[in-house]
């Protein structure tokens, strides 16, 4: 999380509104939903990515060995020389 709230391009939206609040008078109340916005959407990300890492992992099935050149296995020849 510290990641994306270190990317400040999302919080661009709310700082023109912060400057517009003092040059043209625009009510503030603008400003803190575009940043509360940013950074709900910034949490949400968060969870769902702490989600979808912590699930285990699906172990996988084995497979028949179907090529018939290995399945004695890979066992050096006997070489005599």
């Amino acid at each position: 999380m510290i990641n994306i709230l270190l990317d400040m391009w999302g919080a661009i939206p709310a700082v023109i509104l912060l400057v517009l609040h003092f040059f043209l008078g625009v009510p503030l109340w603008f400003f803190v939903m575009a940043l509360a916005g940013w950074l709900v959407i910034v949490g949400t990300m968060t969870v769902l990515m702490h989600l979808i890492t912590s699930q285990p992992d699906t172990p996988h099935k084995q497979k028949k060995n179907m090529n018939p050149y290995s399945k004695k296995g890979y066992e050096t020849p006997d070489i005599q020389r």
